[in-house]
């Protein structure tokens, strides 16, 4: 089987990935790497050009919205350029030897191709969901969002199958999009790691965590989002509760309140392709008993999946697509975007403190990376559904 894997950006180049999109960017690359195991070969159709004379138009549209309607405007969603990668996509997909072609990103680049080829799509989450969702996506003029609407709903009507990465966003989409719903499936994504630690070394880990200090991680960037100030607010109630807690904070360099001074280390942005830094986020990983992590807003969060593999509970809440990943009461604990910092105190507390039941719960997590949150198990799945929808094209 031969892929062809469409991008709006040049996804075998990562020099040119957009700094905003990175994860999607690395799930791409991801996608690409564990299907080539596979067997199957590779067709990148991406690098996509928006027309020189759309952009003073999108411009001004831009200029106009923020300032008459005070809403944002979003060229992606225009429809000239989303047309315009309709006929880039068809006229590369048409002289590409690939079986069958694979949009790894947002279903836009896709809505208005033409393709003999099945075509399938593998992302997060339905755009649809984003809006009033995250905070870039909460204020949007009607016309980009009529336009989301719109040519999100002709790309699913496209596809021959639509696979999103949890069970809240294929039935948001399933919800959404209804005439589409017998081609909608769940298939999560795996942890965003060049290399897993083997299962030895982190059950070696979960047993040599301190006993003295309870040690809690926050990974990622949006410090807001994220749920950044509930999580201090959190070590503040364990302190509170007579619980030696410190929080390692690494993607962001909030200010941090006198208060908790020396109960939070800050090591800012760490660059996975520097060894220095690489090594500092694998010694926290290793180090952490919990992913303390009580994001607002989530379509999924690899950083959960990264944690599993390395045996660490995840704390977070209860919503998008996190309950697919972390398993409430098994390998980790999920509590309500309401939820009182005490709430969250009172469970950590209870789980650390009890070292038999924080081992189980921290093997729980490992399990469930090796046996769901990897990219491997995910591209098998995918592989096995691509060959039959290609047996189904050969038999037709």
């Amino acid at each position: 089987m031969r892929i062809d894997y469409i991008t709006m950006y040049d996804l075998p180049d990562r020099a040119r990935w957009p700094q905003t999109q990175l994860g999607m960017c690395q799930a791409a690359a991801a996608i690409a790497t564990g299907l080539s195991s596979l067997g199957c070969g590779a067709n990148y159709v991406g690098n996509l050009a928006v027309p020189h004379w759309v952009k003073p138009v999108t411009r001004l549209k831009w200029e106009f919205y923020r300032r008459v309607s005070r809403r944002d405007y979003y060229r992606w969603a225009e429809p000239a350029i989303v047309r315009g990668y309709g006929r880039q996509v068809s006229r590369r997909l048409r002289d590409s030897p690939g079986d069958i072609a694979l949009c790894v990103e947002n279903a836009l680049p896709i809505a208005t191709v033409y393709s003999p080829k099945p075509l399938v799509l593998w992302t997060d989450a339905p755009l649809v969901s984003l809006i009033g969702l995250y905070p870039y996506m909460s204020n949007l003029c009607s016309e980009t969002a009529r336009n989301v609407r719109r040519f999100e709903a002709m790309a699913l009507d496209r596809c021959a199958l639509a696979c999103f990465s949890s069970e809240w966003a294929a039935a948001a989409a399933r919800r959404e999009y209804p005439s589409a719903a017998d081609k909608i499936v769940a298939i999560p994504w795996g942890a965003n790691l060049e290399r897993a630690p083997d299962r030895e070394a982190v059950e070696s880990a979960i047993a040599d965590r301190r006993r003295d200090r309870l040690e809690l991680l926050f990974l990622g960037k949006e410090w807001e989002r994220k749920g950044g100030p509930i999580a201090f607010a959190v070590v503040a109630a364990l302190r509170d509760r007579g619980v030696p807690a410190r929080l390692t904070v690494i993607g962001e360099t909030p200010d941090v309140p006198t208060a908790l001074a020396d109960s939070v280390r800050i090591l800012g942005y760490l660059d996975k392709t520097d060894p220095d830094d690489r090594g500092a986020l694998q010694q926290a990983l290793r180090d952490s008993h919990f992913l303390l992590l009580p994001t607002r807003a989530e379509t999924y969060g690899m950083v959960f999946c990264e944690a599993a593999a390395y045996g660490i509970p995840a704390i977070a809440t209860r919503m998008g697509g996190i309950p697919t990943i972390v398993r409430d009461g098994e390998s980790g604990q999920l509590f309500g975007l309401d939820a009182a910092a005490a709430e969250y105190a009172a469970s950590i507390a209870a789980l650390w403190g009890n070292r038999d039941r924080y081992e189980t719960v921290a093997l729980r997590a490992r399990h469930e990376f090796e046996t769901r949150l990897n990219w491997a198990s995910a591209c098998r799945d995918l592989r096995d559904r691509l060959d039959a929808l290609i047996g189904e094209v050969r038999h037709n």
